[in-house]
């Protein structure tokens, strides 16, 4: 198994093993005896919203990389549209996947819901319709990559447009400043997309080129800074809004949703220091077309960002309490 494969498995064991612990940290004692409800809630659906939330962070990498290289490499560039409609299509199927588990969670039926049932959830419900908004967006995408003219900032929008929908329909929307909660998230969502997207896609597809490397890693690496800085602030506008002012320290130290924010500002804290070695000790030489330790680093900054996902895949459907 190549190097790239090896840190792709690892950062899959990361991601739901972070799934698996931030469910742990949220969950709440359960008295009702619907064990397949519980399943639904806390297992399968995470799993499937977290599938669907990779998918789409990859989706936004591949777009964003087809900008980095317009102009430059053909044929790497036909090969990541090639990569980029099979990711649309992993999209499209987890996303269907989770609109099908949403409608089950809230039936009395449970894993026997209908399709009309599911229909009825993804036209009358909100997040039903957010997830319907995704999965139109997921499909768009898939079929947009098929075309080899498509301007590359077309499948970025439509990425956009799919991986901030059901954010925007959370929790922050009924908070008391709904205009910046919306917004927070917004820039939360896509900056962390096209910062985690773009060095995955980065790393799995260019990173054998030094000459593809040397164009595309120091625009990256520009876009890379402002998007951390994004994450940083618009991530504490978020749990300001999110944990009530009132009690902003007694909730951050004493409840799970508390314990997540602080795990993902550890993460955020290494995630920053790894991408500050990259820049300053590994472009240059990269700049250089000389051989670099990027593989390394940059695999262990995108297995950090997996896990990071993770967190966030449980936050947005955790309480604070």
């Amino acid at each position: 198994m190549t190097g790239r494969a090896l840190t792709v498995a690892a950062a899959t064991l990361v991601a739901f093993g972070g799934l698996a612990l931030g469910i742990s940290a949220t969950e709440t004692p359960d008295h009702s005896g619907m064990a397949m409800t519980r399943s639904v809630t806390e297992i399968v659906l995470p799993a499937a919203r977290l599938v669907g939330n990779i998918a789409g962070v990859a989706a936004a990498g591949l777009a964003l990389l087809l900008i980095l290289l317009a102009g430059t490499d053909e044929a790497l560039a036909a090969g990541t549209r090639r990569a980029a409609t099979g990711v649309g299509v992993c999209w499209t199927l987890a996303t269907a996947c989770a609109l099908w588990l949403q409608a089950a969670e809230i039936s009395p039926l449970g894993y026997s819901v209908t399709g009309r049932e599911t229909i009825d959830y993804a036209t009358h419900v909100t997040t039903g319709r957010a997830l319907l908004v995704t999965l139109a967006a997921a499909a768009t995408y898939a079929l947009l990559n098929t075309a080899s003219r498509t301007l590359p900032a077309i499948p970025l929008l439509v990425a956009a447009v799919g991986l901030i929908a059901v954010p925007l329909t959370g929790h922050l929307s009924q908070s008391s400043q709904p205009l910046l909660g919306r917004a927070s998230i917004a820039a939360h969502v896509l900056a962390a997309a096209l910062w985690v997207g773009g060095l995955g896609a980065i790393f799995l597809l260019a990173a054998d080129d030094r000459n593809t490397l040397a164009t595309a890693l120091p625009r990256f690496s520009k876009l890379a800074a402002v998007c951390i800085t994004a994450v940083a602030i618009s991530g504490a506008l978020i749990a300001y809004l999110r944990l009530e002012p009132d009690g902003l320290f007694d909730n951050l130290f004493t409840t799970g949703y508390g314990f997540l924010i602080l795990a993902k500002t550890a993460c955020l804290i290494a995630l920053a220091s790894t991408g500050n070695h990259i820049r300053r000790r590994i472009l240059p030489a990269v700049l250089t077309r000389h051989p670099t330790a990027l593989p390394t680093w940059a695999g262990a900054e995108l297995t950090l960002m997996t896990l990071t996902l993770a967190l966030g895949t449980v936050l947005a459907r955790s309480s604070v309490t």
